[in-house]
């Protein structure tokens, strides 16, 4: 049934005359098992759980608040914002292959970009070594200690914005590891190969 009100959804305005096309409406609601129903009418005992009204692009126009408990309330919610989570996975992913791909894609580039952060860290520090040396062995009177103190001060600084820029880079690809697990497990009980999951 659901297949089927998608795709009166999706064409709804190819078949629908253009003076009715803004009448048309359909109901999103939770049925008595928990599962999200879109139909073109709504039970009167569901009306009192609450529903969204959609038009014929399936966008919504009206939120009706149920008289459920906060908790029923909250499951709607969830279930609601799973089927979104839920379309928008299987629109980005044909299958768990395509998750693993795009996830070693993204890691390694992100690992390329730690690299060249790291590379860059330790080419600033042995600078700085290099310039605190010469710094020490000027004459406070000398011309150029100034420069040397600036650049000196320049370099902590940047060594620092690369330190902080490193563990952002490295507590990046700890929570996309963590994201691309979910997804790829979501994705294996979706496609109903959760015995891989």
């Amino acid at each position: 049934m659901r297949p089927v009100i998608y795709i009166l959804l999706l064409l709804g305005g190819c078949f629908t005359p253009l003076s009715n096309a803004q009448g048309v409406k359909f109901f999103r609601y939770l049925d008595d098992h928990g599962r999200i129903v879109i139909n073109d009418s709504i039970p009167p005992h569901q009306v009192s759980k609450g529903y969204e009204v959609l038009d014929s692009y399936g966008q919504i126009v009206e939120v009706v608040a149920g008289q459920g408990s906060q908790d029923e309330r909250q499951q709607r919610r969830f279930a609601i914002e799973q089927e979104n989570e839920d379309r928008a996975l299987l629109r980005r992913y044909a299958s768990p292959l395509d998750v693993k791909a795009a996830r070693d894609r993204y890691l390694k580039e992100l690992s390329i970009r730690i690299d060249t952060l790291q590379a860059t860290l330790v080419a600033a520090r042995s600078q700085l070594e290099s310039a605190e040396k010469v710094l020490q062995t000027m004459a406070e009177e000398d011309e150029q200690r100034s420069l040397y103190i600036k650049n000196v001060q320049l370099l902590h600084s940047e060594i620092k914005q690369v330190s902080e820029q490193i563990n952002e880079r490295i507590a990046e690809r700890q929570q996309s590891e963590q994201q691309f697990a979910k997804e790829l497990s979501r994705l294996k009980e979706l496609k109903g190969e959760c015995g891989q999951c």
